[in-house]
C-alpha cells in the first residue's frame, strides 16, 4: 500500500502543465554520420509518456541520441522515463529541434529540459548537456495540495535512490529544494561537473613533436576506438598566430555542398562569446585518402583563454553544419608556452 501512495505522490509531483504532451519523432539532417540522425522529444513529460517512448521503440528503435526539450511536468513519469533511456543505454542531450527544407537541424542556444525533464535527462547512459540549459526547483502537488510530512520523506529518498542508481550526486536535491517551485536555478558548467551530470568525454590531448615543433593533438572517437576526428593545435611565424586543423574521417560519407575554401560563415565560441570567422581565416583543405582536413588561423590568443573549451563550426548548411567542426579545450598557460617556445615555421 505504501508503495502504491508513494507512487501516486511521485505522479503528481508536477512541475508545469502548460505545453502539449511529449512526442517522440524521428530527426534527420540528410547525411550519413555520427549525429546525423536523432529523435526529437518535445513537449511536457506526462503520466502517459514513459507508455509512449515504449511505443515509439517498439515502432521504431532509436538511432541516434535522444533530443530533450520539455519544461518538465510528472515527475515519476520523468524518473519512468530516465530509467528507459538508462534501460537502453541511450544518450541524452538537449536542444529544439526544426525542420529546414525538409531536414532537421539543432537550433543553435535554444531548447531547455527544465524541472522533472532533468530528471528524464539523468538516465541518459551518456549526456551531452551545456551551462545554462537544464533547470530545477522544488517539486510540488498540483493545485497547490500540501503533501503530509511523511510522504515528502518517501518522496525525497526515491529521488535520492534514483540519483545514486544514475551514478548523480544527491546534492543536486538539495539545491533545487532551495528554489521556490515560481523559480527555476539553472545549472551552470561547475554544478553540471561537480553534480557528475554533463558525461566528461575521454580526453585525448597530449602534446607532441611535429611539424618541426611541439603541437597539441586530440580525437573525437567512434565506439569502435577508431578516430572520427582529429584536431591539431599549433603555434606559426609565418601565420604570426595560431592554427587548428582538422580532419574528418567521416566527411565523405556526408558532404555535398560544402567547400572549405569558399567558407564565410564560419564560427569559434568560447564560453558565451561566438566569433565570426571568413575566408581569411581559412589557411589550407584538401582531401587525403577520403579524409578531409581544413586548417585555419584562430582569430584569439590560446593565452588569453586558458582552460576554456571552445567549438568551431565550419558553415551553417542544415545538412553539413557537422563537417569539419569540433572542438577542444585550450591548455594552461604553461603548456602553451612551450609551444610558443618550439614553434614549428
Amino acid at each position: 500500500m505504501m508503495r502504491f501512495l508513494l507512487a501516486t505522490a511521485l505522479c503528481f509531483a508536477a512541475a508545469t502543465a502548460t505545453s502539449e504532451p511529449m512526442t517522440f519523432k524521428r530527426a534527420s539532417s540528410g547525411g550519413i554520420c555520427v549525429g546525423c540522425t536523432w529523435v526529437a522529444a518535445a513537449g511536457e513529460i506526462t503520466a502517459d509518456t514513459p507508455d509512449a517512448f515504449r511505443a515509439f521503440l517498439e515502432k521504431t528503435g532509436v538511432e541516434g541520441h535522444i533530443e530533450l526539450d520539455s519544461p518538465g511536468g510528472n515527475l515519476g513519469a520523468a524518473i519512468a522515463l530516465g530509467r528507459l533511456f538508462r534501460d537502453h543505454g541511450l544518450t541524452v542531450s538537449v536542444g529544439r529541434t526544426q525542420i529546414v527544407d525538409g531536414f532537421a537541424e539543432t537550433l543553435q542556444g535554444e531548447g531547455t529540459c527544465e524541472s522533472a525533464c532533468t530528471f528524464a535527462l539523468l538516465g541518459g547512459q551518456e549526456r551531452w548537456v551545456e551551462p545554462g540549459q537544464l533547470g530545477v526547483h522544488q517539486f510540488y502537488a498540483p493545485e497547490g495540495q500540501n503533501l503530509p510530512t511523511s510522504a515528502t520523506q518517501q518522496i525525497m529518498g526515491q529521488i535520492v535512490l534514483y540519483l545514486v542508481e544514475m551514478g548523480i550526486s544527491a546534492e543536486l536535491v538539495t539545491l533545487a529544494s532551495q528554489v521556490p517551485p515560481g523559480g527555476m536555478h539553472f545549472l551552470d558548467a561547475a554544478e553540471l561537473d561537480r553534480l557528475r551530470i554533463a558525461s566528461v568525454p575521454r580526453d585525448t590531448r597530449r602534446v607532441e613533436v611535429a611539424e618541426g615543433g611541439l603541437v597539441l593533438r586530440w580525437e573525437i572517437l567512434f565506439d569502435s576506438g577508431a578516430p572520427e576526428k582529429e584536431f591539431t593545435l599549433r603555434c606559426s611565424h609565418e601565420q604570426e598566430g595560431w592554427l587548428l586543423t582538422i580532419r574528418d574521417h567521416s566527411a565523405q560519407e556526408y558532404i555535398y555542398y560544402f567547400d572549405p575554401a569558399k567558407a564565410d560563415d564560419m564560427v569559434l565560441t568560447i564560453g558565451e562569446e561566438r566569433i565570426p570567422m571568413w575566408q581569411a581565416h581559412h589557411i589550407a583543405s584538401g582531401v587525403d585518402d577520403d579524409v578531409h582536413w581544413m586548417t585555419l588561423g584562430l582569430p584569439v590568443n590560446p593565452k588569453d583563454h586558458t582552460g576554456k573549451r571552445f567549438f568551431f563550426e565550419s558553415n551553417d548548411l542544415p545538412r553539413e553544419r557537422g563537417v569539419l567542426s569540433g572542438g577542444g579545450q585550450f591548455p594552461d598557460a604553461a603548456t602553451l608556452d612551450a609551444m610558443l617556445r618550439a614553434c614549428g615555421d
